[in-house]
């Protein structure tokens, strides 16, 4: 029997990286739980599943009740017969209109310097209203577009930081819920996302402090912690002592930059988390993820603790530079994905260890057949090998080559398609240009030719850089003299008969620049050998009168 007993309910939170469990301190029979239910007090109904209470919660928050006659109670008569009143702000939640709310709260607040206490307080807000709101702000994709429209002369970020010091005014708790330190991660992840470190280090502060100082076990938080506190935030690197990453002085003229100061200051925690992770017994253990291990090959990389990134990868992968490959394919692990070896190439690449990082992706690809690349990883592939390209060393571009030779490889052996991406062909660009390889542009151009017309228009930036090659194979072909072998390339690979008018053009009027330079360098010779042969002939009748 299980009269007497209390029932637990758990569910995982994983947006929280936690567990909730959900006790309900009451007498439950047999009986009860067969029917689903546990206990029955007046109209309040407590289903024994948390589905069923989600759904409950969900036909509350609409007000779109139904009677037994069938009758739907409006929203007036719900919050009379529930008790429940609602907010000030209740309406514009269910709206979404979350600037609408921004803007009236952050003008409270100039207004008003205690009216963060006031929030919960007087009913502007409830909890978890509070939430939703930070939530749908810190979700708008094109946020900064759209408050200043609302608001003029309003600085977007000081808002959201505003709104984030309402929200720790608001809730003074002295706990760390799931729902707390998930949005306050949130706000962390917006600061770093348009370069406001100094408000992230703040609000990872706050967070920190609930735990004397302690990195939760929490993976979004330690992520942030990475990214600000341990160098695992590459668009802030410098590459060769210039910023590949800057952030805009406030009020400065435009195209006045500030320098990058991204540093790392904190190796003591990096080293502390990577040994929690390999350790079984740590809370740590089962806690990994994609993201948590790229930002710990980023800060190993951006520390320059090369050999620490090597150990790294042999524990987690069973993959070392100088070991000999095996002839078969070895299973001890799981892939890494391709977020993952895309941070293992920037920070052997940062370290100018670009040939350990094409020798490390050689040994995954080999050892990892069932390994996904995304155009993302082929990408940072190209922007590296170009970036650290010696053209003395490589006058040719192998390296570039090569990397073009294992991608297109990659894809012909699993039959799956390349799409065209307009940074990856940039990069690649560079290098056949400073070469003149035009036989590698014309590689280029027959492979991504076939999906060319079949796709809709180009667009303008697509339509310049396919530009770009086929003027680099036809002005090679107009210098060499070709004449049907252009043109049939033209008719072969343009993508449609506008671009191949136009090629035609270029090609024709190059061919007639070279004619032109080849018979001016021919009357040149013929000038230059006829006063020659004059002041030949002038030597000997002067020998003669001698």
């Amino acid at each position: 029997m299980l009269s007497g007993r209390r029932v637990t309910f758990q569910r995982a939170f994983r947006n929280f990286n936690s567990t909730i469990a959900l006790n309900i301190g009451v007498p439950a029979t047999d009986t009860d739980l067969r029917n689903g239910t546990i206990l029955t007090h007046g109209n309040a109904i407590v289903e024994k599943t948390l589905h069923n209470a989600l759904l409950d919660r969900g036909r509350t928050r609409t007000f779109n009740l139904t009677g037994g006659s069938g009758n739907k109670f409006n929203e007036g008569q719900f919050e009379k017969s529930s008790g429940l009143i609602p907010s000030k702000f209740s309406e514009s939640i269910r709206a979404q209109d979350y600037i609408k709310i921004l803007v009236e709260l952050t003008l409270q607040a100039k207004l008003d310097p205690n009216f963060g206490q006031k929030l919960l307080a007087e009913n502007y807000l409830t909890r978890i209203e509070l939430s939703s709101v930070v939530q749908g702000v810190l979700s708008l994709s094109n946020y900064s577009d759209i408050v200043p429209d609302a608001v003029k002369d309003a600085h977007s970020i000081e808002m959201v930081f505003d709104l984030y010091k309402l929200y720790t005014q608001a809730d003074r708790s002295t706990s760390l819920d799931p729902l707390r330190l998930y949005d306050l991660n949130r706000f962390i992840k917006f600061f770093i996302k348009h370069s406001q470190l100094g408000k992230a280090q703040i609000v990872l502060d706050q967070i920190l402090s609930f735990g004397g100082n302690k990195l939760p076990c929490d993976v979004p938080t330690a992520i942030n912690y990475l990214q600000l506190r341990c160098g695992a935030l590459p668009r802030s690197w410098r590459v060769n002592n210039v910023p590949r990453y800057k952030v805009r002085v406030s009020g400065a003229a435009e195209g006045q930059l500030s320098s990058s100061k991204y540093k790392a200051f904190d190796k003591k925690t990096l080293l502390a988390l990577v040994n929690s992770l390999n350790n079984p017994s740590s809370n740590w253990s089962c806690k990994s993820s994609d993201g948590l291990e790229s930002a710990i090959i980023y800060s190993l990389g951006f520390m320059g603790q090369v050999q620490m990134l090597e150990d790294y990868i042999f524990k987690r992968w069973e993959i070392a530079l100088g070991v000999v490959k095996s002839n078969g394919v070895v299973s001890s692990s799981l892939p890494p994905s391709s977020e993952v070896l895309v941070s293992i190439l920037t920070s052997f690449a940062y370290n100018k260890e670009i040939v350990s990082a094409l020798q490390l992706m050689d040994m995954f690809i080999n050892k990892y057949p069932e390994l996904k690349l995304d155009r993302i990883f082929w990408r940072r592939l190209f922007q590296h090998s170009t970036r650290i390209w010696d053209r003395r060393s490589d006058p040719y571009g192998q390296l570039s080559k090569g990397c073009w030779n294992v991608m297109t490889t990659w894809h012909d052996q699993r039959c799956l398609k390349l799409d065209m991406d307009i940074p990856l062909l940039e990069e690649r660009y560079k290098v056949l240009r400073m070469t003149n390889d035009y036989n590698g542009a014309m590689q280029v151009i027959s492979w991504f030719a076939p999906q060319l017309r079949d796709q809709a228009p180009l667009s303008p930036i697509e339509s310049a850089v396919l530009q770009k090659y086929f003027k680099l194979v036809l002005k090679k072909h107009a210098s060499m003299g070709y004449y049907q072998k252009p043109l049939r390339f033209v008719k072969e690979y343009s993508p449609n008969r506008e671009f191949a008018a136009l090629f035609r053009s270029y090609f024709f009027e190059h061919k007639e620049r070279y004619m032109k330079r080849k018979q001016q360098r021919h009357e040149s010779a013929q000038l230059k050998q006829k006063e020659f042969d004059e002041e030949e002939e002038d030597r000997m009748l002067l020998g003669r009168l001698w």
